[in-house]
């Protein structure tokens, strides 16, 4: 990995922009995004959940507790389910790794975390029976 200086430069301008401010109000956004979307796999009988800290999350698709990255892959459903889930929420213009990765930021409000909920709900009662 080589990165550019000019790039780190940037970035380093744009981590100094950033206060304790926007770090918490990107902690509640996350934590509001894991909550409510827990809830969307909970209420649907999914085998699955929304880790993460911060501004910073990732679907696994497991119901058992996660307590470090082995635990997130050993009772994980196939990746399939997850590629579906993946694609489903593209469908809905939501965008996240394809392997369940996402991560909010500055601009994003409360606004974008209920499209993210109503995305996620929609996508999920589309997966096929397990």
């Amino acid at each position: 990995f080589s990165a550019n200086p000019l790039t780190m430069v940037a970035g380093l301008a744009a981590m100094e922009q950033l206060t304790h401010q926007h770090y918490e109000r990107l902690d509640n956004l996350g934590h509001r995004l894991r909550t409510r979307s827990n809830a969307v796999f909970r209420d649907a009988g999914e085998s699955a959940q929304i880790t993460g800290d911060g501004s910073v999350f990732r679907v696994v698709m497991t119901a058992d507790p996660i307590i470090d990255y082995r635990s997130s892959v050993l009772g994980a459903t196939a990746s399939s389910r997850m590629s579906t889930l993946h694609h489903n929420l593209l469908e809905r213009g939501v965008i996240i790794h394809k392997e369940g990765l996402g991560c909010l930021s500055t601009p994003m409000s409360n606004v974008e975390i209920d499209r993210f909920v109503t995305a996620l709900h929609q996508s999920v009662a589309l997966l096929p029976s397990s």
